[in-house]
């Protein structure tokens, strides 16, 4: 190291004076000013704990002069992670091993991931692979030579960098067993809605005699696997979900075990008629002669293939009933040109290439003698009544007094405080609804008007409070005489009694 000049000195003895903390080890460069760049004198000082306040930080720079100072602050040990616990193998084989560990201790912060470094005995070479989800606590090794002694030793990273590594554990991997090569001409054909008929041919290189085959097949919807053990080169699997993508894979056997898998090769079973009918039917009076009837597909489990149309039935009441025959995409009818002041009913089903699957119930919805003014909205319900329990409210009314303005539906409205928190619209015929999942003890406005196309009417209101879950009442009874009961009533722990 070069000798210090005395300007050098006189800042050594600055930085000194500044004061003293523990910030982790360091290098602290010292070169005159603008020439950071240019070969000259460094001082390097190494180990230097420092902390400099703004006022001792002038003062410094005061007696520094024309001498830059820089330092390389390494982080603490104390703030990086120790090292992981209990380093272990879970499974070890000829090319690959698995290891296990638990958390460091003391992580000092989230931990982001971890490393396993790994070196072979006699190749001075360590490589690392990280985890890809900094809470799993096992990772695979692969690419490892049979019969070969390997090192292992595993860091937890936080945000400030790798901590303490773990103490290396040394392992011997698996000597190469002769198993089966994959099975050629692996085949499969669905034979049904719920069966898959496979074969294959046995593997080129078996490594002694074929003891066996195991098929795994693999619902690709829920990843649920099953397998069988054949002795065959060929296996109908049944009990399958309808119109259904598998996975299907096949290994060979010998005394070593199971070989090698072939490629995953998907097909899907054969499409079937619906097993379920469509759902949330629902019928729109629309004027004195038409109908909307409305609905959903039948559950995706159920539907067993594309669904390619759709088909309604209806009848007047009394007589024979027709058929309309609807696009895959439409999922409404209007029915027109029907009888003023009668009754219909209507029943739909959903079909595939296979057929048509299982109607719904009747619906019925009955058009009225005339057609209703809907060129003004609906006047006000004659009335709404509500009756509060500890977590729902049950609603009540009756329709407006004018029965010559059309109304189509009504539009519930309620909160704690105000009625515009929750909407719900319910259809014209409903005379009742029970508002579910409240509060107990709280004050809720509720509000009801109804609407047709030309709007929405002006809103009835009504408030309620939802009762207290300890003033929920409880009767018990118990025989006193031949013929008369004596009632308790329990009004939040409080018993009265009456005969």
């Amino acid at each position: 190291m070069p000798s210090l000049e005395r300007s050098e000195v006189e800042a050594l003895e600055a930085v000194e004076a500044v004061g003293a903390c523990d910030f982790g080890s360091g290098l602290a460069f010292m070169k005159p000013r603008g020439v950071l760049d240019q070969p000259s004198p460094v001082c390097v000082i190494e180990s230097i704990s420092i902390t400099i306040d703004m006022a001792d930080m002038f003062r410094a720079a005061a007696v520094l002069g024309n001498l830059t100072v820089m330092m390389v602050v390494v982080p603490s040990s104390g703030a990086l992670p120790s090292a992981p616990r209990d380093v272990a193998p879970v499974l070890v084989s000829s090319r690959f091993t698995r290891l296990g560990w638990r958390p460091p201790l003391e992580t000092h912060g989230t931990i982001l991931t971890y490393g396993v470094f790994y070196s072979q005995e006699g190749i001075n070479r360590e490589r690392s692979v990280n985890v890809s989800e900094p809470e799993s606590l096992q990772l695979t090794v692969s690419n490892l030579k049979p019969e070969a002694v390997y090192t292992f030793r595993v860091v937890a990273y936080n945000e400030l960098g790798p901590g303490e590594s773990s103490e290396p554990i040394r392992l011997t991997t698996q000597p190469e067993l002769q198993v089966p090569g994959p099975v050629e001409n692996l085949q499969a054909e669905a034979t049904s809605p719920t069966s898959i008929q496979a074969s294959w041919d046995p593997p080129a290189y078996a490594n002694g005699p074929i003891q066996g085959y195991r098929l795994l097949w693999t619902e690709m919807s829920s990843g649920k696997e099953q397998s069988v053990e054949v002795l065959g080169q060929s296996y109908r699997m049944e009990g399958l979900k309808k119109f259904t993508e598998y996975s299907l894979r096949v290994l060979a056997l010998n005394r070593h075990g199971p070989g090698i898998s072939t490629d995953e090769m998907v097909i899907t079973t054969l499409s079937d008629l619906p097993s379920a009918p469509p759902q949330n039917i629902s019928l729109e009076v629309i004027y004195s002669r038409s109908i909307k009837v409305s609905w959903q597909p039948p559950p995706a489990s159920a539907q067993n293939g594309f669904i390619t149309g759709y088909k309604i039935r209806y009848r007047k009441t009394g007589r024979r009933g027709e058929q309309e025959a609807i696009e895959p995409n439409n999922l409404w009818y209007l029915f027109t040109g029907l009888e003023k002041g009668s009754q219909y009913s209507f029943q739909v089903a959903a079909m595939t290439v296979n057929g048509t699957g299982p109607s719904t119930e009747w619906f019925t919805a009955e058009t009225p003698e005339n057609d209703l003014d809907e060129t003004q909205v609906p006047n006000q319900p004659s009335s709404l009544h509500v009756r509060p329990l500890p977590n729902s409210i049950i609603m009540s009314w009756t329709p407006p007094l004018n029965p010559n303005i059309l109304v189509r539906g009504y539009i519930i409205g309620y909160g704690v405080g105000s009625p515009y928190a929750e909407t719900v619209r319910v259809d014209s015929k409903q005379r009742y609804y029970s508002i579910e999942n409240l509060e107990p003890s709280s004050h809720y406005v509720i509000s009801l008007k109804a609407f047709n196309n030309a709007g929405e009417g002006v809103p009835l209101y009504e408030s309620a409070v939802t009762r207290s879950m300890s003033a929920v009442v409880r009767i018990k009874s118990k025989p006193v005489a031949r013929s008369h009961v004596c009632v308790v009533v329990e009004f939040g722990g409080v018993f009265r009694g009456a005969e």
